[in-house]
């Protein structure tokens, strides 16, 4: 079995870095159908926008240290999809979450062990202050997969703080729609803020 270099692994995934050998690998998850009609407006992307994808996650790597990082199964090394972070507005350290899994993986927990990890990468080695993820209107899967994150919408004034391994993250409600490639998509927010004593956050 071939050994793979991981910056981040937990349980059952490895994080890996995209490079420009890859291509099969990112053509096997945005190239299928099942995936790939939740990413774009007409549900395919052609092979030169797959391309343009990857090279996009590769420079966004150089520039801002971030990138959906393709994920791997860590007992076979098995790709299994991405998950990361894409610079929203860097300059107040604020970063959107985002996971795709190849067709073959959904339903079996990896995108949400993926993400809890990513959080918590995001606010403790990125330092991260603000996350926010979207979806596609028609993705429920991914919408009840946030909501188990404990994202939640901006109409609720309630603040639900979450207990990690490392500390306490708060999440700030917010809802609100986003173009990103598709023309509405659910957005949340994630704040992180620090809990001390007994103080509401």
């Amino acid at each position: 079995m071939e050994m793979k270099h991981y910056f981040l692994q937990t349980k059952r995934i490895g994080f890996s870095l995209w490079a420009k050998e890859n291509l099969n690998l990112a053509k096997t998850l945005w190239g299928n159908r099942d995936v790939a009609k939740f990413l774009t407006a007409d549900g395919i992307m052609t092979d030169r926008e797959i391309r343009n994808r990857l090279l996009l996650e590769i420079e966004q790597y150089k520039t801002h240290g971030v990138q959906y990082f393709p994920i791997f199964k860590t007992r076979n090394n098995e790709f299994i999809g991405c998950c990361g972070l894409r610079p929203y507005d860097p300059e107040n350290d604020v970063y959107e979450l985002g996971f795709h899994l190849v067709r073959s993986a959904w339903g079996k927990g990896y995108a949400s062990e993926a993400a809890e990890a990513m959080i918590e990468y995001a606010f403790n080695k990125i330092r991260a202050k603000k996350l926010f993820a979207g979806h596609h209107p028609e993705n429920t899967a991914s919408r009840k997969r946030l909501e188990k994150l404990r994202f939640v919408y901006w109409t609720s004034a309630s603040v639900i703080r979450i207990k990690t391994a490392s500390g306490t993250i708060s999440p700030e409600a917010v809802f609100s729609f986003i173009g990103l490639n598709v023309s509405q998509a659910l957005l949340f927010s994630l704040r992180n803020q620090a809990c001390q004593g007994g103080r509401t956050c």
